[in-house]
């Protein structure tokens, strides 16, 4: 796959009353690519591992000024083995690693995601997660961004839903802060 063929979806967003960032640029924009458009590939590489994986989570860098050297991570385990799980990466050059991860104790088998469960795409649930609070956060940390969005289980709770979750983070300079919101829905939960 070549750069070209990647489908950024940018997402524009306008920090009202946020001081600009070091630049001096007014408009502060993020982006986060489409989990829906590449789960095929993600998928088709994992697939080379064990024909039965399954996807555990996927979590989407939130792309600022600072870039980052990957677009998508995502992992799989597969009822096959209870010693092993994978890590497959796609990166900004549109190229995959695939990274094996040994368990000295057995796998926890866990209830694979399925595309019916979350219909809102990556783009949408940043979108929908994103508030003023959010933007002024990316904004002032735009030179430490370790900031997310991932589609995962939310294990503490008996039904353990799939939920989107906006992770902001400074790199671990401060604390990091979560929201969650229901992939079917669209609507934000409150999980805390």
């Amino acid at each position: 796959m070549h750069t070209a063929y990647l489908k950024l979806l940018m997402i524009p967003l306008l920090v009202l009353a946020c001081s600009p960032p070091a630049s001096g640029q007014t408009n502060f924009t993020v982006s986060i690519v489409s989990l829906k458009d590449h789960l095929p590939e993600l998928f088709e590489e994992a697939s080379k591992w064990y024909s039965d994986a399954y996807l555990v989570y996927a979590d989407i860098p939130i792309q600022t000024d600072n870039q980052r050297p990957w677009l998508i991570s995502a992992a799989f385990q597969s009822p096959s083995t209870d010693t092993e799980s994978i890590s497959v990466r796609l990166l900004m050059d549109g190229s995959m690693t695939i990274d094996r991860i040994s368990h000295i104790t057995p796998v926890n088998q866990l209830e694979p995601i399925l595309e019916n469960d979350w219909l809102q795409d990556s783009p949408e649930a940043l979108s929908s997660l994103v508030d003023e609070a959010v933007m002024q956060f990316l904004q002032i940390n735009w030179q430490q961004q370790c900031s997310f969005l991932k589609l995962e289980r939310y294990l503490s709770q008996l039904e353990r839903p799939v939920v989107w979750r906006l992770t902001l983070s400074d790199c671990g300079v401060s604390p990091s802060k979560y929201s969650y919101l229901d992939p079917l829905s669209g609507e934000m939960l409150d999980l805390h």
